[in-house]
């Protein structure tokens, strides 16, 4: 059974997107560890789900920009041998459990079930230990409208926006930083906020005795 972690930034939460005093945008994360079964000599994986948080059902998240996202001890991202730069496709993950924790970029989908839209910019790139570029999504699919999302007991609506996974070694943290793209609804004046990643090493989050249990996101669809 793997084992969980919860944890999110606190901060200001403005009409629109979680911003600091400084305008930078607060991303939420939750983390797990979880086991490997795809033959790997790497049994334990350190999973991170990273989130772009908003306060209003009418906000939309357009696009990731100008990323880049790094392993702080340099070593890879984990990559299954089935995934790709997207989800994973949704059907493949009973006959390969591990699928589900591969590294990847999204607006809003976990898996694929055929229907995810989420596309890279050119400039996209994974370079083994860091992720660079942008991700986007067809604005008509809803993948970017935060009412699409279960509103949390924060108050805030989580659009995910990456899975980052790393082995399980001592200074496998993750930092970056990104532009984030977005409307207080859609039709609105285009908006634009850095956000700043930084994630503890798995030691640190067992330090910190973090202990949860991470249900699953499910996207709801509008009629």
């Amino acid at each position: 059974m793997a084992i969980a972690a919860t944890m999110a930034w606190a901060g200001t939460a403005n009409a629109g997107l979680v911003i600091d005093p400084t305008g930078d945008a607060i991303l939420g994360f939750e983390t797990k560890l979880a086991l490997n079964d795809d033959g790997s000599p790497n049994d334990l994986l350190f999973v991170t789900n990273v989130y772009v948080r908003f306060t209003e059902a009418d906000d939309r998240l357009l696009l990731i920009g100008f990323a880049q996202i790094y392993t702080q001890n340099g070593s890879n991202f984990y990559q299954h041998p089935l995934g790709g730069a997207t989800a994973p496709h949704s059907d493949l993950i009973p006959d390969f459990p591990s699928l589900a924790f591969d590294t990847f970029v999204t607006i809003g989908m976990k898996t694929n079930d055929g229907s995810d839209t989420t596309a890279t910019d050119p400039a996209y790139a994974d370079l083994g230990n860091k992720i660079v570029g942008g991700w986007y999504a067809d604005r008509n699919s809803g993948q970017g409208d935060a009412g699409n999302y279960p509103l949390n007991p924060d108050g805030t609506y989580w659009i995910l926006i990456a899975q980052l996974t790393v082995d399980n070694k001592p200074g496998n943290g993750l930092a970056g930083s990104m532009l984030v793209f977005w409307q207080e609804y859609p039709g609105a004046p285009v908006s634009g906020n850095e956000a700043s990643l930084g994630i503890p090493t798995p030691g640190t989050l067992a330090f910190l005795g973090l202990a949860g249990l991470i249900g699953p996101r499910r996207r709801r669809r509008r009629d």
